[in-house]
């Protein structure tokens, strides 16, 4: 065989190999089929799949009550079955699973009960000898969009009826494993939803968090945000003596470039960041992180490395929003504060008049941002700087040129 035909081969395999651990699945339900399965003997099949699309909301209790109790605050079964449909899946590989089951309709309040796999399952569900391993029969909570599943920050596996978490605790799974969901919708004529599978790792970092000026040791707020979506996974505080934490990081495995974003929080301090891919979280043992958190105070400026632009537009890249989130956090808590955002391009390639324009739309986009979560206009000024103060002025990739395109923060009163 030649050297040409072997490499081929060996590309195909290699394909093969990692193409399951990258490539989307999805498994679409169609409403004929989620009418038949609202009884376990009748369980729809989804196999391996990180996506279950329902393309209407089930209707109907079935033939029996497997999981209702009548009971109001029953960790472990609904009160009643109102529209219900039982799905069976599979882990697609070993780690920490989290899901979302994200309604079509904010409206509608899709409860669930997760099993695992037991000897006569069936027969276990019908006799009520099988309790869920993961359940969530919360309210809906309306800031929420109606979203509910498994997710890292909450430290409950049941939650019972009423106001309580709309997320349950995070479930360690082994490849090939299989569940058992039961979603119920407390109203009729919903709308369909989908469920979102993810799985991770969990990698322990531990840190300080410090006063810059004084060295003194901060009771501070610790959050890991995926970079990408922007959302907090999991959250920790410091030791109020020490300033030390230590936490459980998750990151997904099969994507070494994806992104993580540790932030560090005191009031009357400005965040701090810093950055992680995968690659890095799973090649390193860390060190103790240490993290210095500068006071508040009039005439202050700080770089905001993560808040940066697509090119030539004022459109936020989607890791902006981690920083986002932080700063609108900031003005809620520090009331007396007021800022400046100052806008930068990379360059005036296309006319300093074009930069100027784009460098205080993009100090606009942020303060349209802080705006539509709830700061007060009084409190926020912009600027634009076109190419004056590149922090790269001869950027020779792409990473200099996207740290070229951001804001930065100036404190005007406190």
């Amino acid at each position: 065989m030649s050297r040409f035909y072997q490499l081929i081969i060996f590309s195909l395999i290699l394909s093969n190999s990692f193409g399951q651990n990258t490539t989307k699945s999805s498994k679409t339900f169609s409403c004929e089929q989620i009418l038949t399965g609202t009884d376990i003997e009748n369980i729809l099949t989804a196999g391996p799949v990180d996506r279950i699309v329902l393309k209407c909301s089930p209707r109907g209790s079935g033939r029996f009550q497997e999981v209702s109790s009548g009971k109001k605050k029953d960790k472990n079964y609904f009160k009643k079955e109102h529209n219900i449909v039982w799905i069976k899946f599979t882990a697609k590989v070993t780690g920490n699973l989290t899901f979302i089951i994200k309604p079509m309709s904010q409206d509608d309040d899709y409860d669930f009960l997760l099993f695992e796999d037991h000897k006569d399952f069936i027969k276990g569900i019908q006799t009520k000898k099988i309790t869920p391993i993961r359940a969530n029969i919360s309210r809906n909570i309306e800031e929420k969009k109606g979203i509910t599943g498994l997710d890292f920050s909450s430290k409950k596996t049941h939650n019972i009826s009423g106001a309580n978490s709309n997320f349950s605790k995070v479930l360690s799974v082994t490849k090939s494993e299989n569940y058992f969901l039961a979603i119920d919708n407390v109203y009729n004529e919903g709308k369909g939803a989908i469920i979102y599978f993810d799985y991770y790792l969990t990698k322990k970092i531990s840190g300080i968090i410090v006063n810059e000026e004084k060295s003194q040791f901060l009771n501070a707020e610790i959050s890991w945000n995926d970079a990408e979506t922007g959302e907090t996974l999991i959250t920790t505080i410091t030791d109020s003596l020490t300033g030390l934490f230590e936490m459980e990081v998750p990151y997904k495995e099969n994507n070494p470039k994806q992104k993580y974003v540790l932030s560090a929080y005191s009031k009357e301090h400005f965040f701090r960041e810093k950055k992680f891919t995968t690659e890095e979280i799973r090649s390193h043992e860390f060190p103790l992180i240490n993290i210095l958190l500068p006071k508040l105070k009039k005439g202050q400026r700080n770089q905001l490395h993560n808040i940066n632009f697509h090119g030539d537009v004022a459109k936020f890249l989607t890791g902006a929003y981690p920083s986002l989130k932080n700063l609108n956090k900031l003005m809620k808590r520090n009331k007396s504060l007021k800022i400046l955002i100052e806008g930068h391009t990379n360059g005036c390639s296309n006319g300093i008049d074009f930069s100027q324009r784009l460098s205080e739309k993009r100090a606009g986009a942020v303060k349209k941002y802080l705006i539509e979560n709830g700061i007060s206009i009084e409190r926020i000024e912009t600027v634009g700087w076109n190419c004056k103060h590149m922090l790269f002025p001869n950027a020779k990739n792409g990473s200099e040129m996207s740290l070229n395109r951001r804001v930065e923060i100036l404190v005007l009163d406190y």
